[in-house]
């Protein structure tokens, strides 16, 4: 049911984007707005958490693994 979602995650996109977002919070020539700097600033933290979801989802899942080879 929910493997759907999750197999469309790609963590590694998400990493990237939130590097390319703070790499332009950095940059005050690339902010055009406070608003526009909200606004990327609460994608990058959407992003953080679906990452910190994912990686503890796959963690729980090796520990399954391990502890069902023991």
């Amino acid at each position: 049911m929910g493997e759907t979602k999750k197999s469309s995650f790609s963590y590694d996109e998400a990493i990237k984007q939130v590097e390319r977002i703070i790499e332009k919070l950095q940059n005050p020539d690339q902010v055009s707005s406070v608003d526009a700097m909200l606004a990327d600033v609460e994608k990058a933290t959407k992003l953080l958490k679906s990452c910190q979801d994912y990686v503890s989802d796959t963690q729980k899942k090796v520990v399954k693994l391990l502890e069902k080879d023991a």
